[in-house]
């Protein structure tokens, strides 16, 4: 069983590189960065651990929809280790650190700030990033987003005030929905098992491509056929890997009586 505190395995492939790559930048050049990606893909994971990794990186994960008060509450809880009970005592206290402590600002499921119906309360949060943060304290913000694409800043319902924001964008990434077999599976599988069989690939690429867990959900299963193997004997098959996705996903069989 894992420690509250111990991450899933991260075996890299060529998003997660790219992932990496952009937080580096972002640290490196102080840079105001978005990552775009379905979910499954990494980006939470590779985050955590390239956080963990470096001291000035600090990580939230925005659960549900927030507004400004609740964005600057996590950001107050995450760099200053408390909540001044105070939207404005907590942003002066954000921005006092901020100016004279480098950190690394990263946001998980950013796509919580734009969820509010009303455009003023997601463009406060925005703001705050923008100008707070980035502006005035030159802090480098990477916003991590799933499910939305870049296109929808240019393009969606707060496009207008979007130009302002998308000028302090520096960087960018968009992870293409397409799952990439030769970069993004076979890595993976050669983790688990010395050279894959084209069929064995096949059947990984399948259950990374299908459903809403991509790549997450492979490993899941690769994870579980290891454990198989170890307890039961044989050797990673497609067979196997599919046999333990139909399982887990459409319930198992059950006899007529």
């Amino acid at each position: 069983m894992k420690k509250n505190n111990e991450l899933p395995p991260l075996v890299p492939n060529y998003t997660t590189s790219r992932i990496e790559t952009a937080l580096e930048i972002a640290a490196k050049r102080q840079y105001f960065t978005l990552v775009f990606g379905e979910t499954g893909r990494g980006k939470t994971l590779t985050a955590e651990y390239w956080s963990r990794k470096h001291k000035e990186a600090v990580l939230i994960g925005l659960k549900s929809a927030q507004n400004v008060a609740g964005l600057v509450r996590e950001l107050a809880e995450a760099v200053l280790g408390q909540d001044y009970q105070s939207t404005q005592k907590n942003k002066s206290e954000l921005c006092e650190f901020l100016k004279s402590n480098e950190r690394l600002i990263i946001i998980d499921e950013a796509n919580q700030l734009l969820l509010s119906p009303n455009p003023r309360t997601v463009a406060k949060s925005l703001e705050f990033l923008r100008r707070d943060i980035y502006d005035l304290t030159h802090t480098p913000v990477v916003m991590i987003f799933t499910s939305i694409k870049y296109s929808e800043f240019r393009h969606g319902r707060m496009a207008s005030f979007m130009e302002q924001f998308r000028r302090r964008v520096n960087y960018n990434l968009e992870i293409p929905s397409r799952i990439m077999v030769n970069s993004d599976i076979l890595p993976i599988l050669t983790a688990y098992t010395e050279k894959p069989s084209d069929k064995l690939l096949n059947a990984a690429c399948a259950i990374a491509s299908a459903g809403d867990g991509k790549i997450g959900t492979l490993v899941k299963y690769l994870d579980l056929a290891r454990e198989y193997i170890a307890a039961k004997g044989g050797t990673f098959t497609p067979e196997l890997l599919i046999s333990l996705r139909d399982r887990h996903e459409g319930g198992g069989d059950w006899p007529e009586n």
